[in-house]
């Protein structure tokens, strides 16, 4: 993702037309703030929270959270929230659901 993203960015906003913002102490912190706390260690406690609760469970939390924030920035800070962002949650939160229905297992048959 980081490097199609970078390269469809990059047809979009050349990185050598603009000049790089500064790179203050700040600047760092913040990324790695970022990088260690909101992608690392969530990371970590999601794989561990594995052994608490089945992989059904997490999975629908895991799908339910971004759905818990867009809600929530839709409700407390006045965004907007279109047709297609609904529709997006809604085949989010479908297919997760689809995918947690266990089938019955057919037997086998004898030869």
């Amino acid at each position: 993702m980081l490097f199609g993203g970078g390269i469809i960015f990059s047809i979009i906003n050349p990185v050598w037309v603009n000049t790089p913002p500064p790179m203050t102490l700040g600047v760092v912190l913040g990324v790695g703030f970022i990088i260690i706390f909101g992608t690392i260690l969530a990371y970590v406690c999601f794989t561990q929270s594995l052994q608490y609760v089945s992989p059904t469970v997490a999975g629908l939390l895991d799908v339910f959270e971004p759905l818990a924030a867009t809600l929530g920035a839709v409700l407390f800070l006045n965004t907007t929230f279109n047709w297609a962002e609904t529709l997006g949650a809604i085949l989010t939160v479908s297919t997760v659901f689809i995918l947690a229905i266990h089938k019955k297992s057919v037997p086998s048959e004898k030869l």
